[in-house]
């Protein structure tokens, strides 16, 4: 049932798990780079023209969950000890415009609880 998409075609619910998974792996290259480089340019992420999306569809539901919760944890690793200097780095998203680190986790906070949601739905929609 969690592979299930529904009739309007949208992701199953663990299409939406895996897309969340590969967005922390995305955000954390993201961070790293606006704290290496000057203002970054970003672009905007889809799953569709990502090369690697494919691979974290076809895992099962129990290694995407594994490698999320491992990527939360180093993505929290990465975040936590950083100065006040280093989170107002900016890395620039093609839509957004210049954005700093905690700009750009409440962005990526907002896309996961979507994410969550359409996860939680469609595993109880069936």
């Amino acid at each position: 049932m969690i592979n299930r998409r529904p009739a309007s075609g949208k992701w199953s619910a663990h299409e939406n798990l895996a897309h969340l998974a590969r967005i922390h792996e995305i955000y954390l290259e993201r961070i790293r780079r606006i704290l290496s480089e000057e203002r970054p340019q970003l672009p905007r992420y889809t799953a569709e023209d990502d090369p690697e999306w494919p691979q974290w569809v076809r895992m099962s539901t129990e290694e995407v969950v594994q490698r999320l919760m491992a990527l939360r944890d180093e993505l929290v690793r990465v975040v936590t000890p950083l100065s006040l200097d280093r989170l107002n780095r900016i890395g620039v998203h093609s839509a957004l415009g210049g954005m700093t680190i905690p700009d750009w986790i409440e962005f990526f906070l907002l896309h996961e609880a979507h994410h969550l949601y359409a996860a939680m739905q469609r595993a109880r929609d069936g």
